[in-house]
């Protein structure tokens, strides 16, 4: 049985031509998922940082634990940014606990304030994403620091 050199080189010109598309997509693919992610963290950040604005006049020693929001409302594939402000009555390094640690919603917490001083606040930033609760879900989670808690309500749409 004889192979025809014609389909051989066929077959060799179809491979080249995929390859090349695929890197052509490939190679406008990388920028634009590259910005989308840029422009989500640019998002993340400014919320925040508002949050932070709105949060400093609110937290004091008489109302040490503050969260902001404290009720949420997302729709399977949302995410949103909670801010928990503390207000450090002693000196040492305040440590944000969640409980129960896992439920129907994801929280990844970040944010570490370090050893702080009395009379200063501290920042956490908490995001809530819902992967696949359905509308009508509600669960409630507490978020304590120190000797303050507080609930953290999330609602799904």
């Amino acid at each position: 049985m004889k192979i025809s050199k014609r389909g051989a080189i066929e077959f060799s010109m179809t491979t080249i031509i995929i390859i090349i598309i695929g890197v052509a997509i490939l190679a406008l693919a990388l920028p634009w998922v590259a910005r989308t992610l840029n422009q989500a963290s640019d998002l993340t950040d400014s919320a925040f940082s508002a949050a932070k604005e709105q949060l400093s006049g609110q937290v004091n020693p008489s109302n040490p634990l503050v969260i902001y929001p404290s009720d949420n409302y997302l729709k399977i594939g949302d995410q949103e940014v909670v801010t928990v402000a503390y207000y450090n009555v002693g000196v040492g390094n305040p440590k944000l606990t969640i409980t129960p640690t896992s439920g129907k919603f994801t929280l990844t917490p970040s944010g570490d304030p370090g050893s702080q001083s009395a009379g200063t606040i501290s920042y956490w930033k908490i995001v809530i994403g819902n992967t696949n609760v359905p509308a009508g879900e509600i669960e409630v989670r507490t978020l304590k620091v120190g000797n303050d808690a507080k609930p953290l309500t999330i609602v799904a749409e």
